[in-house]
């Protein structure tokens, strides 16, 4: 992981992302979505990160079940079940 005043990386499944902190940035809902292999987990290592659920896990259609989060900058993103 590399992290800096304006830009951080880290590594998901083998895929560098790397984001970058813009001054005027207002934070929002950032239309990321990951599939995770456990929800209940990646939920828990999101709130040990800084950040929060923002609503109890829904399934959203059949065999489908997400949970939507929000990291410490209160940037909300979708967790998928896998």
């Amino acid at each position: 992981m590399f992290a800096s005043a304006s830009w951080s990386s880290l590594r998901i499944a083998g895929v560098r992302l790397g984001l970058f902190l813009h001054p005027e940035h207002v934070a929002g809902k950032v239309g990321l979505h990951f599939v995770v292999s456990d929800l209940a987990a990646a939920g828990a290592d999101v709130e040990r990160a800084g950040g929060r659920i923002v609503g109890s896990s829904i399934e959203v259609a059949p065999g489908v079940v997400i949970a939507e989060v929000m990291d410490a900058e209160g940037n909300s993103f979708t967790l998928r079940d896998a």
